[in-house]
Parts: structure tokens; C-alpha cells; sequence
């Protein structure tokens, strides 16, 4: 071969390794929102009256001084005392640039860039061709349903693309008084589903049972508030999925009776699942305000990922990648339940990551979709579809916890979490979901289940001040947060490395000089 044609040749196999990256395989920006960062500050005030508006007028000032604005500002996230969280906005800095910036302020306690966040469903519909009501079935209902088919008395909020409010099957269970929409699409009624995955998911969960139509639920009876959180194309950003928690922040500390929280998305962040990498996440001191309530089990998907190999908790090495699948891996939260899926032998499913707290059935599922959609099977009026992911697998453990809820309403989030994960244990220490088993063990453990969780002991003080009267800046109490800037922007890092493709190439250039030599 000649110089010439082995150069072009060459060129050509470095144009073509870098057409076959994966979706995942782009820089941190174009994965973040440009220039958008989240922030959490230290308090300054003491959590109660005005708390919130106070801290407003601070963080204004503070991403000023910062060369930035704020986009938006989490009251109620806020009121809680332990921080003050907001999102801002670099026309200047790419996102990236300004969380590392800010974490070297003394005075911020966690940023990170507004990545981006997506449904966690197989993208082919009909690729599986499993029993459309097998998943219903494995779980036995009928008995469950005997003792219970829940309670409208207790809600289960949706952090989705919203719900079909006009769906026969569901429209009776959806709270429309506290239906919460982030994106408000123009000329959409507010936190009406156009992509369909809410509606799904709400089905699981709640659709209307014994009602001679459609598909029955796992709670006939329910109240399910929807949270549009995630666009027509079923993708979002975090900065809408903190709206959302400071939302249901506000709700419960109203009163209101939200007893689970389904979380059917996944987001792929560079952010190591250790101590001192979470306590700077603002996602993550977001959900822990909601978590320390020990009022609502916190369900999420474990993401579709799983040809790669990934593990909960394990970085994701797609050529040269190092991420953490999110909300599944994070840890310090003590009602937080992730999900994996199984198909109808009960097995883990290719596609599935590996390693969740449960597995639930996600293969195959039937269940309500959007009215507007007439290519779908239609049932007596209501529009039905059969879809598959973690992301269907969470609402069965969201369903199961709200029937548990129903049978118990004293119980705390982390009884009932306890009682859930009391099921059959597979291989990898992977518990399935077995409902029966979980109200067994409710009935049994009643008395005695331990009221809140103690193996994240480590986490909980995560946000501890001295308040001195004579100096305005806070200190922290644990030595345990009191760590360097460069330990606190160590971590995996999500970005294209160069040089695992670098590396290739060079041996396929060594191979080729071989061969044609």
C-alpha cells in the first residue's frame, strides 16, 4: 500500500471512530444547560419566619459579585435552614467553569452545572412481545387487593412529563388541585402530558380498578399529583427536578399527605457517590431536606444502561467516560429505593443497570397513555400502550408503597422501605419485589420496625452550624466537612476523554503499518 492511500486510510479511521461514539460521548457542556449552575449557600439566617425571603436579597448579591444573575430561587428548600439554593446564570463562564469557581468560595456549600435529565424507557416499543398483564399478575394482586386497594387519603407525586388528565382510567385519581407545571408550554393546560411517560407511569400506580375499562392500577384508589418536570421530548434539567422538590418541600410542610415519590428519570453526572463529593451536589441536599421528614419513600429507576455493564454506584466506562447513574446512587438517604427491571422468568433484563435495592417487573407493560394518540390500543375509550425500562419498574415499588401506606397510615417512610425490601434476595444481592411478602412483614414487624434509619449516620449532620451572634458567617461544627478545595472538585469526571480513542487509533495504525509494511 502506499503512503498516500495508507494516509488517507488512517484519516479515515480517525473519522469514523469519532462518527461511532456513543449519545452519552459529548463534552460537559453540551450535557448542561450553557452557563446555568446550581448553587447552595451557607445560611446565615436561622430557619423559620421570612428565613427564605431574607437569603433571596444574599444570593442576588452574592452571583453578582460573581459575574452572574439568578435564574431561579428554592424558598422552601431554604426554609429548611440548612441551606440557600438557587440556580444562576454566566453569560461570561461555561457551566462548568463556574461551579468550580464557586466552589472555592468559602461561603458556598455545594454547585454544581445544570445537567441534563432524561425518562428512563427503552426507545422500542415493540420490541418485546411479553403478556401485557404479567407484570400484575407476578405480584399477585388479587390477594393484596383483598386487604386493600388504597387510599385516597394519601398522595404519590410524579416528578414527569405530566399526566393525561383526559384518560378515562386515570383522570379520578389525579390530584388536579396540586398539579405542579415547571415547563408550561404554551397553550398547554397546566401539567398535561404531551410525551406520554408520566401517563405510563401513573397507570402503575394508579389507574382507576374495577371500573369495567381499561387497565386496573395498583392502587384503584389514590391520589396522584402530577409534577411536569420533564418536556414533549421527555428531557429536563436539574434546576426543573429541584423545582420540583421545593415544590413538594412547600406541600408537606403544609401538611399535605405525600407518602412516595416516584422518580422514573436518570441522569448521568460526574459526581463521585462518596461522602465528601454528595455533600457539594445540590440535587442531593435537596433530596435530603425531603428525606430527613422520614414522611415519603423517595422510588427511583435505575436507568437503561445496562448492555454497558453498569452497577449502581459504579462509574459508567462508555470510551472514557467515568459517570454515576442519578437519583439510584446516591447514598446518605435513608428512604431512597432504586430500581431495576425484570422480565417475565425473573431475571434482570439486558438493558436494565445492575445492583438497585429492588428489581420489579419492566418488561412489556401495558398501561394508559395519551388520549390525543390514536395509533394505540384503545380499550372501551381508553388509550393504552405497552412499554418497557426501570422507568416502569419504579412505579410498581411507588404502587406497592402506597398500598403498604394505606394498610398503615402511621407508618414512617423507612418502616415502610424496610418492609419492601424484605423480599426474595437473587443473584448480586438483588431483592425482588414481592409485595405479599412486604405486608407480611408489615403485619409481623408492626410493633417493633425500626422508625428511621441508622446506616447513614455519617450523612446526617451534613449541614451543622454554630450561630454566633457577634459574626454573621456561620461555622460548621463537624471537621468532617471541613475539607480543601482540591478535595472538593476531586471526582470522576464525566467529560470525552481523548485518550482512550487516541490510544486505539494508535493501534490500529501500528497494525495496519504491520501488515502492509
Amino acid at each position: 500500500m502506499s503512503r498516500k492511500k495508507f494516509a488517507l486510510t488512517f484519516i479515515f479511521l480517525i473519522i469514523l471512530s469519532l462518527l461511532s461514539l456513543p449519545v452519552y460521548a459529548d463534552d460537559l457542556t453540551s450535557r448542561a444547560s450553557a452557563g446555568d449552575v446550581l448553587v447552595v449557600l451557607k445560611p446565615k439566617i436561622s430557619a423559620g419566619v421570612n428565613t427564605a425571603g431574607l437569603e433571596a436579597f444574599r444570593v442576588a448579591a452574592f452571583a453578582s459579585g460573581s459575574d452572574s444573575h439568578v435564574k431561579n430561587f428554592y424558598p422552601d428548600l431554604t426554609g429548611q435552614g440548612n441551606g440557600v439554593f438557587a440556580l444562576i446564570h454566566s453569560d461570561i463562564k461555561n457551566a462548568e467553569e463556574l461551579a468550580q469557581e464557586l466552589l472555592k468560595n468559602p461561603d458556598v456549600l455545594a454547585a454544581e452545572p445544570n445537567y441534563k435529565v432524561y425518562t428512563a424507557l427503552t426507545p422500542n416499543d415493540n420490541f418485546f412481545s411479553a403478556e401485557k398483564t404479567w407484570g400484575l399478575i407476578s405480584l399477585d394482586l388479587p390477594a393484596v387487593w383483598d386487604r386493600t386497594t388504597g387510599s385516597s387519603d394519601l398522595y404519590v407525586a410524579v416528578i414527569d412529563t405530566g399526566l393525561d388528565f383526559s384518560n378515562p382510567d386515570i383522570s379520578a385519581n389525579i390530584s388536579r388541585l396540586y398539579s405542579f407545571d415547571i415547563i408550561q408550554t404554551a397553550g398547554i393546560q397546566k401539567a398535561q402530558d404531551e410525551n406520554g411517560h408520566g401517563t405510563h407511569v401513573a397507570g402503575i400506580i394508579g389507574a382507576t380498578g374495577n371500573n369495567t375499562i381499561g387497565i386496573a392500577g395498583m392502587n384503584w384508589n389514590i391520589k396522584m399529583i402530577p409534577i411536569k418536570a420533564l418536556n414533549k421530548a421527555g428531557t429536563g434539567e436539574l434546576s426543573s427536578i429541584l423545582s420540583a422538590f421545593n415544590y413538594l418541600q412547600s406541600l408537606m410542610n403544609a401538611g399535605l399527605n405525600i407518602r412516595v415519590i416516584n422518580m422514573s428519570f436518570e441522569m448521568y453526572m460526574p459526581l463521585t457517590p462518596d461522602h465528601d463529593s454528595l455533600v457539594k451536589s445540590p440535587t442531593w441536599r435537596a433530596l435530603k431536606e425531603i428525606d430527613n421528614t422520614n414522611r415519603a419513600l423517595l422510588v427511583s429507576a435505575a436507568g437503561n444502561y445496562g448492555s454497558y455493564g453498569i452497577t449502581i454506584g459504579q462509574p459508567v466506562i462508555i470510551q472514557g467516560y467515568s459517570c454515576y447513574v442519578y437519583p439510584a446512587s446516591f447514598k446518605g438517604l435513608n428512604n431512597l429505593i432504586s430500581v431495576s427491571a425484570i422480565d417475565k422468568t425473573g431475571g434482570i433484563t439486558a438493558f436494565s443497570n445492575k445492583s438497585a435495592d429492588l428489581a420489579a417487573p419492566g418488561v412489556g407493560i401495558l398501561s394508559t397513555w395519551l388520549q390525543s394518540d390514536s395509533s394505540r390500543i384503545q380499550s372501551d375509550g381508553v388509550s393504552l400502550k405497552t412499554e418497557s425500562g426501570t422507568s416502569m419498574a419504579a412505579p410498581f415499588v411507588s404502587g406497592g408503597a402506597a398500598l403498604l401506606a394505606a394498610l398503615m397510615p402511621d407508618r414512617t417512610a423507612y418502616q415502610i422501605r424496610s418492609a419492601l425490601l424484605s423480599g426474595q434476595i437473587i443473584s448480586g444481592g438483588t431483592r425482588i419485589f414481592d409485595l405479599k411478602s412486604a405486608i407480611q412483614w408489615q403485619d409481623n414487624n408492626a410493633a417493633t420496625a425500626q422508625a428511621s434509619g441508622t446506616a447513614w449516620a455519617e450523612y446526617n449532620n451534613y449541614s451543622s452550624y454554630t450561630q454566633d451572634s457577634s459574626v454573621e458567617q456561620p461555622t460548621e461544627n463537624n471537621s468532617n466537612y471541613n475539607y480543601t478545595y482540591t478535595q472538593r472538585s476531586s471526582g470522576g469526571g464525566c467529560n470525552f476523554s481523548g485518550l482512550n480513542i487516541f490510544a486505539g487509533l494508535v493501534i490500529f495504525f501500528g497494525a495496519w503499518r504491520k501488515k502492509f509494511s
